[in-house]
């Protein structure tokens, strides 16, 4: 019922959280330094390599992920995806890989968001820019861990700000941190009844088990209604305990 205002600089931290989640729990790492130059097949893919563990991560970039990417465009460009988003339906269009797509109603925000990827791929003074840190390319090895390091420090603190602001406003109490988004995208798969093997393999972990550890502790509740198509009722629970001492008497 309650429209919390932020700082603009508050908003983005929030949206680099939601960026960590959409990624199927992406690290904060990361997120740190992932470039323009990662996004592929026409805006519509993003590949990194992980900075810990060095694995090839290749998702899909949903629109959830398109929307936030549009918030770190520069303004001019932001400026003109609105208004093309704008134009009459057919006024407008554009090519993608040499295909003409014409603006309408059903494809017009995303498309265009995805176009603009598409242009910057292929634009050296894009592809080698940090799309959520103001990191500058041509960090060696040590100076770069220092940097992160720092990032992420200040990225938490940033996070403690926001979970003050949410709490005024919740009655939820809100601890957000950098990491949390992993854990959260962990545990909304596993109550949404997904595989801990399908889990395991967006969480890039080597083994299942590096997984099991990582649920262990989780509310249970999402198994309520796996091996039962419907709840048990109080009455009928009543007529099983009758008929059980029934029996034994």
């Amino acid at each position: 019922k309650f429209v919390q205002p932020f700082s603009s600089e508050l908003k983005k931290i929030g949206l680099m959280f939601c960026f960590q989640y959409y990624s199927y729990g992406m690290r904060v790492s990361d997120l740190m330094i992932l470039k323009w130059g990662s996004i592929y097949e026409s805006g519509k893919r993003l590949k990194y390599e992980m900075y810990k563990t060095k694995s090839t991560i290749d998702i899909v970039l949903s629109n959830e992920l398109l929307d936030i990417l549009f918030e770190f465009m520069d303004f001019e460009t932001r400026k003109m995806i609105y208004f093309q988003s704008k134009q009459v339906d057919g006024q407008y269009k554009f090519k993608i890989e040499g295909v003409s797509i014409r603006i309408n109603k059903k494809n017009e925000w995303y498309d265009l968001i995805r176009h603009t990827l598409y242009l910057r791929g292929g634009d050296k003074e894009y592809e080698n820019k940090y799309i959520l840190s103001n990191l500058i390319d041509g960090y060696d090895s040590r100076v770069l861990f220092t940097k992160i390091s720092s990032l992420t420090s200040m990225y938490n603190k940033h996070l403690k700000e926001l979970s003050k602001e949410l709490n005024k406003v919740s009655n939820f109490h809100f601890n957000i941190s950098s990491h949390m988004a992993r854990h959260t995208f962990a545990y909304l798969s596993l109550i949404s009844n997904q595989s801990v093997y399908f889990i395991s393999q967006t969480l890039n972990h080597k083994s299942i088990k590096t997984t099991e550890a990582y649920l262990k502790g989780f509310d249970k509740r999402h198994l309520d209604n796996i091996f039962y198509k419907e709840t048990l009722l109080a009455l009928d629970k009543k007529s099983i305990d009758d008929k059980l001492k029934e029996l034994i008497t």
